[in-house]
């Protein structure tokens, strides 16, 4: 228990944090369970085993860890979630150039993402 003048910083609501998001440019908010996230591993073994993998090291290394939130967050509950839109306006095509690639490809989306969640963590940090 903490003497009452220790110095204590509240820790932030859920509409503190989702506002935090959204002024980084984050589009959707949520919380989920910190449980196994079964159906995702099931998936990611069957495209594992199908050869679907296309060496994504990130995504298909290690599925336990990956779908496990426990694993990398001892202890946790409950996780904040957060998404960003793909959806753009197309970039600038160079004159003469016919060449399309996918929307999503356009800008590095998760270090928009990252940045976003970087600033939650230090604030609940703190």
């Amino acid at each position: 228990m903490r003497p009452p003048d220790a110095d204590v910083t509240e820790s932030p609501t859920l509409a503190e944090l989702e506002a935090m998001l959204r002024a980084r440019g984050v589009d959707h908010v949520g919380v989920a369970s910190a449980e196994v996230l079964d159906r995702a591993r099931t998936e990611l073994h069957r495209r594992l085993d199908d050869g679907f993998d296309a060496g994504m090291q990130f995504t298909f290394r290690n599925p336990e860890r990956s779908t496990d939130p426990v694993q990398s967050l001892r202890g946790a509950r409950s996780l904040l979630v957060a998404a960003r839109s793909y959806a753009a306006d197309p970039p600038q095509r160079p004159a003469g150039v016919t060449a399309r690639v996918a929307q999503y490809a356009w800008t590095d989306h998760y270090a928009e993402l990252r940045s976003a969640l970087r600033a939650v963590a230090d604030r609940l940090k703190a």
